[in-house]
């Protein structure tokens, strides 16, 4: 009896007292990785028995489950299935340990990556192959000009597509998005497209206000004659632009400086929002602001179905003689037909 009594106090002092397991980790590689990506985890004492592999995001302290594919006493196979952008810090946990072990240093989980595609310009339809890292290894979504393309193989780094079949003509942000995050700084050229680009018209703020206008061709192109407000035969607003584009000798892409072929002929009213009143006569006063020289430009942005884009930007100035502000600021794009 008394040793059967001395053999269960020592069992139970080992029982308080735990195993005596102590596991480190000395290397991870990859630092940078996405999900799908293979930790390949250094270290010392793992066990025999498979441990437990995790990241844990210090902002809000969940953990994310790694697969473990092989262990050994000293090294771990283990792929990242769920995980959220960031820096986020490994750990070991070998069964019967008290405590895991750190990675000495964070595992950075990325967003997608587009370093180039195979060609940089496509039809519609067309394939398409970008290149990269950190894609992840399930499907997500392409996007070209918001229009999604049909994926037809994914893997770490390299997706291969058809390019949407809508598309217009012109240069359009390509972005990839495997739900972790996105990349949207390539370009793709779509070429070879019949599809109209829009109705014809013209989107524009001045001085940071949006100027609302109806859109009516006036001579031959590529002079554009657009009238703001409610009556056309008494405008509030008029703009005059002369539109630097000749299709015959420029491209899609080209950035094309307006010096002086820009300029704004406005008839106030009382109401006007750009502060531009004529103190003097407010009602039949017209005034005139040309681009400032080197300081405005017109970027065609596309060509397709028989109509120009084109995006602008820069500086008008007042024309002496006129009242108003000295300067405007003159932002937006325009659709033409040709």
């Amino acid at each position: 009896m008394l040793r059967l009594a001395r053999l269960a106090c020592l069992a139970g002092a080992f029982a308080l007292a735990g195993p005596a397991f102590s596991q480190t980790v000395s290397q991870v590689t990859p630092t940078a990785a996405a999900v799908g990506s293979t930790l390949t985890i250094d270290g010392t004492g793992f066990g025999t028995a498979k441990p437990k592999v995790q990241l844990v995001d210090g902002a809000t302290g969940k953990k994310y489950s790694l697969k473990v594919v092989d262990s050994t006493d000293t090294k771990i196979h283990a792929t990242i299935t769920k995980a959220v952008e960031g820096h986020l810090q490994l750990q070991v946990l070998v069964k019967g340990a008290a405590a895991p072990a750190n990675s000495p240093a964070n595992i950075s989980i990325e967003r997608p990556l587009v370093t180039s595609l195979s060609t940089s310009s496509a039809e519609p339809n067309a394939p398409l192959t970008v290149f990269g890292d950190f894609f992840g290894i399930k499907p997500g979504t392409v996007l070209i000009n918001g229009q999604k393309a049909k994926v037809v193989s994914w893997v770490m780094n390299e997706i291969h597509l058809l390019m949407p079949k809508k598309l217009p003509n012109g240069f359009f942000k390509l972005a990839v998005d495997n739900k972790l995050g996105v990349d949207d700084d390539a370009t793709i050229h779509v070429t070879g497209s019949a599809l109209k680009l829009g109705k014809a018209g013209l989107k524009m703020t001045l001085d940071g206000v949006s100027f609302p206008a109806k859109f009516t061709p006036s001579g031959s192109t590529p002079t554009l004659h657009v009238i703001g407000g409610s009556n056309g035969s008494n405008p509030a607003k008029l703009v005059l632009i002369k539109f630097p584009y000749d299709a015959t000798v420029q491209d899609p892409q080209v950035t094309i400086p307006v010096d002086p072929a820009f300029a704004l002929f406005f008839t106030f009213t009382q109401t006007s929002k750009f502060n531009i009143k004529n103190p003097m006569d407010p009602n039949n006063t017209a005034s005139t602001w040309f681009a400032q020289p080197g300081s405005f430009t017109f970027t065609v942005v596309s060509e397709s179905g028989g109509q120009i884009q084109a995006d602008f930007d820069g500086t008008l100035v007042r024309q002496a003689g006129s009242v108003g502000n000295p300067t405007i600021h003159a932002k937006g794009s325009v659709i033409v037909d040709l």
